[in-house]
């Protein structure tokens, strides 16, 4: 999904997601909201992954307050078995470079900030307290760098 979700929260989501504009005029599920820290975190998702949400319950039979990702036998998905699965689908596909679940949750925050959102945003849909933590994600070329100051700035 194209959220930037944590492993974590894709784990304990529920399959009976409701979803509800929030402020910023995204899709949020209601119950997407998870703890960290004791703060909780509203997570968005963009109208691509709610139909592939839709397409994969569709193949489901199960009530709302199961798990929105389940095992074979329908127990809550663990992260670990999560990276397993991706590791798995990664392998099939023929990637030799070696990517990660946190490789995709930094090419989002990547490519949101290479096409034109503001750091802050990007922080606040990674769920990030600090904005020093989402640096590390933020790995911008040069090039991109160059090119948005001219095209940006009024003297450039």
């Amino acid at each position: 999904m194209c959220s930037g979700f944590r492993c974590v929260v894709c784990c304990f989501l529920r399959r009976g997601l409701r979803y509800q504009r929030s402020r910023r005029g995204c899709r949020q599920p209601d119950n997407a909201c998870y703890r960290k820290r004791n703060k909780e975190r509203a997570v968005c998702l963009g109208s691509h992954s709610i139909k592939a949400i839709q397409e994969y319950l569709a193949l489901r039979n199960a009530a709302p307050t199961d798990p929105l990702f389940a095992t074979n036998r329908g127990k809550r998905l663990q992260p670990r078995q999560l990276w397993v699965i991706f590791k798995q689908i990664r392998e099939a596909s023929g990637l030799v470079k070696h990517i990660t679940p946190l490789t995709l949750r930094h090419s989002f925050a990547t490519h949101m900030i290479q096409h034109g959102s503001d750091i802050v945003t990007v922080k606040d849909l990674l769920g990030h307290s600090n904005i020093a933590s989402t640096d590390v994600y933020v790995n911008v070329s040069l090039e991109h760098q160059q090119a948005t100051f001219e095209r940006t700035h009024p003297r450039a």
